[in-house]
Parts: structure tokens; sequence; C-alpha cells
């Protein structure tokens, strides 16, 4: 019987690729660098802010340590003033974490997103309350795919039978690793076809998600 849920923050609770691509975008720009567009940019969200513009230097010209270096530190800021923008909830987001809560199911944010900007991005779009842990992707020693980020959600929670919620590969691969049942959101930012998921349920609709959940629990 399901008594905790925790779930990916970007691509899977908001759509914010772009605010993340307007970022990208004024730290190319000043390194004079060509533009992605938010496609592309997408494809390289979900492994941590460092992976993204890792990728973002590689598809404009590459990249070396010092490059590196400052290409993250200039993204940062740049993301640091607008984060939640443009970013929104998917559609039935708010609802489903609404009846969640109130069914009694416990509730954790896992994202490899820093603490602070998750922490932000939560509160400006209203969603903060309705979890009672959220973890960042500097908030332990290791992010995912690793389990430590989910296991310690769900300990956190209480532990007792949970679920993982997510959009991509590395949410496949974080439940897969921490044996946890992977419920698996189609519409996100995944990059493989999403009938190559292993996933114990798989939805496009938050108002399915919440009823298979209540379900499992019991409510």
């Amino acid at each position: 019987m399901t008594r905790a849920v925790v779930f990916d923050l970007d691509g899977t609770l908001i759509d914010s690729v772009f605010d993340i691509h307007a970022a990208v975008a004024a730290t190319l720009a000043a390194l004079g660098r060509p533009t992605l567009d938010p496609a592309a940019v997408r494809g390289f969200v979900g492994d941590g802010v460092e992976k993204l513009v890792e990728r973002c230097l590689d598809a404009t010209g590459g990249h070396d340590t010092a490059s590196l270096r400052a290409a993250l530190a200039m993204f940062t800021r740049a993301y640091a003033e607008n984060p939640a923008t443009l970013t929104r909830p998917f559609e039935g987001v708010q609802q489903a974490l609404a009846r969640l809560d109130s069914a009694g199911l416990a509730l954790a944010v896992a994202t490899n997103k820093p603490i602070a900007l998750t922490e932000q991005i939560l509160a400006s779009l209203g969603l903060r309350q309705r979890f009672r842990v959220v973890l960042g992707g500097d908030s332990l020693e290791r992010m995912k795919p690793d389990p430590m980020p989910l296991l310690t959600a769900i300990k956190q929670l209480g532990g007792g039978a949970a679920v993982f919620v997510g959009d991509s590969e590395t949410d496949e691969a974080t439940a897969a690793n921490a044996g946890v049942p992977f419920h698996f959101f189609s519409g996100g930012y995944r990059r493989k076809p999403a009938a190559e998921f292993r996933a114990d349920f798989v939805f496009d609709r938050f108002e399915d998600l919440v009823e298979r959940l209540c379900a499992d629990a019991g409510t």
C-alpha cells in the first residue's frame, strides 16, 4: 500500500524549459557562441546544472575546464535572476498535488536542480506547501541517478511503501537503482521514445496518476 510519493521536478511537475533556455541564451551570447533552440536545451535537462551547461557548450563548439567554469557561473547568475518567469506547472499538477495531500499521502521532491533554485521556484508557483521534503542536486553527496536522493526522501517521509514519479532516463535509472516502483510521465523531457521506458505505470494526464496512487493507497 503506497504511503509516500517522490516527484522529480523539471519535466515532471513543471515545464521550466523556457526559463532555462533564456539563461542558456544569455550565457551563450555573452560567450559569443551561437544560440540553441528550446528543443535542444530541453534534451539537455535532467542531470544537473553543470551537465546542462557542459552539453550546451559541446553543442556550440566544445569546452575545457576554464570555459565550463566561466559558463557555469554565467548561467547560474542568469537563471537565478528569473527562474520562474515563464515556468508553469504542467496541466493538472496543482489539482493532483492537492488531492494526494488531502488523501494523506506524504509527498516529496527529489531533483538535480540546486536546492536554492528549487525552493524559489516551488514557492513562486505556489507548490511548496504540498511537500514535506524537498531535496536538490546539492542537498546530498550524490545526485540522481544515484539512489541516495530518492531513498533519503523516502526515509525523511517516514519510510514505508513509496513510488517515484519522473519523466526522464535519469529518473528511470534512479528508480531502478533504488528498487522503487517508477511511475513515468510521458509528457516531459525524455530523450528516448516513451515505449522504451521500463515503468510500473505510464501516464500523460495527472488525473490518471491520482486515480492510480489513491487506489494503491486504499483511499
